[in-house]
């Protein structure tokens, strides 16, 4: 198994020490990516290892936009928005929508800003057969109602 598998396999389960170990002896695994081209934190963040997120974030790793939105780091948010707002539009290299990320996550804050700022909460997944709202209603019914009240102001 690659040192790669085992450092996403180390965050999948949760475990801040193995993670640290690997980091610590390979350090070029903090800008992995892994088949689903997932970077460590965007993996951290969808399997909700707030603390390893932490971790890896306080190692260095830079949140990209789909990465900040997700996490609900808002100031990142705007700082990546502010020299090219169209990229409130755009896809996580995964294929889902930056505001959809924000709106699964539970991060209103960023979802609010980046709908602001052009993000449109419709916009489906790059799959066909996925699209916000679905992703959004299966992580929690709160989300669904963020995204209906933004769909009603649109």
């Amino acid at each position: 198994m690659s040192e790669t598998q085992l450092f996403f396999d180390a965050i999948r389960a949760g475990d801040l020490a193995a993670v640290r170990t690997l980091a610590d002896q390979d350090s070029t695994l903090l800008c992995g990516k892994n088949a689903q081209s997932q970077s460590p934190v965007l993996f951290s963040i969808y399997n909700r290892q707030k603390e390893i997120r932490d971790f890896l974030v306080s190692r260095g790793a830079v949140l990209e936009l789909h990465e900040a939105a997700a996490a609900g780091d808002v100031a990142r948010v705007k700082e990546l928005l502010e020299n090219d707002m169209a990229l409130a539009k755009s896809y996580s290299p995964d294929g889902f929508p930056v505001v959809a990320l924000a709106a699964v996550f539970g991060n209103f804050e960023a979802v609010k800003y980046l709908h602001a700022k052009g993000a449109d909460i419709r916009r489906r997944h790059q799959w066909p057969h996925r699209n916000c709202e679905v992703a959004a209603g299966k992580r929690c019914g709160t989300q669904l109602s963020l995204l209906e009240q933004l769909f009603s102001s649109s």
